[in-house]
């Protein structure tokens, strides 16, 4: 029995090595690297509301996944609507573009320079002054971890009032202010309404006067405004789910958010009413 006992220890340890080595754990008994097969993972990050803290920066992790969230979105458009395109902003773009140049991007052609700012912007200027400027901008950054410069473009790009939007866009609407469909941007401040083509805001208001919203397969519904005065806009669009949800997402956390500043308000009275206790020393 011994010796059957012995053969089938023997038969679980192979098992075993068998699959520490497809996991690339070194072989006890040689001391030599099994030879894994890498693995690969895909990490994916759904982005539904993102709020005003500065500590996510401490993060080299969370800074990358930010910084190829909104660097997307800026370069489609999406973070600027036409309020902002003013010639100051073009200057704010060519620091962002050298910055990009700085985090692995190269400018030298037509091509890539206008891949480094939003369209809309970089048509406001002619392709020599865009090469100038952001080149004499990369001139005067030292060089660094990539990750400041990510940081950088991140602490810019907040400034901007549809900075951390969740956007959708919608091609048609019945509403006569919405001819060319819209983009719908949800943020932490409220809800913005640019028309499509020009991006101009048609519509923005915060949570506080949205009264109901509703979806179903083909459109969506909301009503904002007072009991009295309701203005209703119907969205055509098949991502009422995702619309919904986000809105969900976003009036949850500032119901949560202003609880607990109320708490903080109550408590900060309560120990500011409380008579203070002063320490003598008899020396």
């Amino acid at each position: 029995m011994k010796e059957k006992d012995k053969e089938k220890d023997k038969d679980k340890d192979k098992k075993a090595k068998s699959k520490l080595a497809g996991l690339g754990v070194t072989d006890v008994d040689s001391g030599q690297s099994t030879g894994a097969v890498p693995t690969t993972y895909t990490l994916v990050c759904k982005k539904e509301i993102w709020t005003p803290d500065d500590q996510f920066l401490e993060s080299d992790f969370v800074t990358n996944i930010l910084h190829a969230q909104v660097i997307e979105d800026y370069l489609n458009g999406n973070l600027i609507s036409m309020t902002e395109l003013t010639p100051e902003f073009a200057e704010v773009a060519a620091q962002i573009a050298a910055l990009q140049m700085k985090c692995g991007q190269h400018a030298g052609d037509h091509f890539i320079l206008s891949h480094l700012v939003p369209q809309a912007v970089f048509q406001r200027k002619d392709e020599a002054w865009w090469r100038e400027k952001v080149n004499a901008e990369s001139a005067t950054l030292k060089d660094q971890p990539e990750i400041i410069f990510k940081r950088r473009i991140l602490t810019t790009l907040q400034k901007l009032p549809l900075f951390g939007s969740t956007t959708f866009l919608v091609k048609s609407s019945p509403d006569p202010r919405l001819p060319n469909g819209c983009v719908v941007c949800f943020n932490i401040n409220g809800i913005h309404i640019l028309d499509r083509v020009t991006k101009l805001p048609v519509v923005s208001c915060g949570y506080n006067a949205l009264i109901e919203y509703r979806y179903d397969a083909t459109e969506f519904v909301m009503h904002t405004g007072d009991l009295m005065n309701k203005s209703r806009i119907v969205f055509h669009t098949k991502q009422g789910v995702q619309i919904c949800n986000t809105l969900d997402t976003t009036i949850e956390y500032l119901v949560k958010r202003r609880k607990e500043e109320k708490a903080k308000e109550k408590t900060a009275g309560e120990s500011s009413a409380r008579p203070s206790l002063k320490k003598y020393s008899p020396w």
